[in-house]
């Protein structure tokens, strides 16, 4: 599979942001996507996942996505089992629908970014202002960018 257009997720059960961008790395859609938390989360999670697929979809033949991968605090609640949830069903999802995904460590993708692992989120968006001149009001969509941004240039590095 050739690949034209880069996903990014940075994945969460009250706003996940999702970008896709072009091999040039020019924006082609972005979008958050909320849950209503009185809704019980396996419509939640359902919602959200259904949500990502419609974005990336029209795209599956020429797409490769990039999610940001849990934190290690997860395990510690409930709401961390369910976030666990929530990737698993979008990975099974991407899987089925033969997108290739990676996953990529919060402290990768910070790094990468910022130069450093434990950047807060206020830097991230900072920082890709300052490196790429791409302005987010939002830091899913700066983590989603991020991503993306990460798998776009090791297809543009071969």
């Amino acid at each position: 599979m050739e690949c034209e257009y880069f996903g990014g997720v940075d994945l969460s059960l009250n706003s996940a942001g999702v970008i896709i961008l072009d091999f040039n790395y020019n924006i082609q859609i972005q979008k958050v996507i909320t849950s209503k938390v009185e809704d019980e989360i396996d419509i939640r999670i359902n919602d959200i996942v259904n949500s990502i697929l419609s974005i990336f979809l029209p795209y599956k033949d020429k797409l490769s996505v990039n999610i940001e991968g849990l934190s290690f605090f997860v395990s510690k609640s409930q709401r961390g089992l369910q976030l666990a949830g929530l990737h698993y069903v979008l990975r099974n999802y991407l899987f089925t629908h033969s997108i290739p995904f990676e996953i990529t460590p919060p402290t990768s993708l910070k790094k990468y970014i910022t130069g450093k692992g434990t950047s807060n989120k206020n830097i991230i968006i900072k920082e890709i202002y300052k490196r790429w001149s791409v302005d987010f009001d939002s830091d899913d969509l700066a983590d989603a960018y991020g991503l993306a941004r990460m798998i776009c240039s090791k297809y543009n590095e071969e």
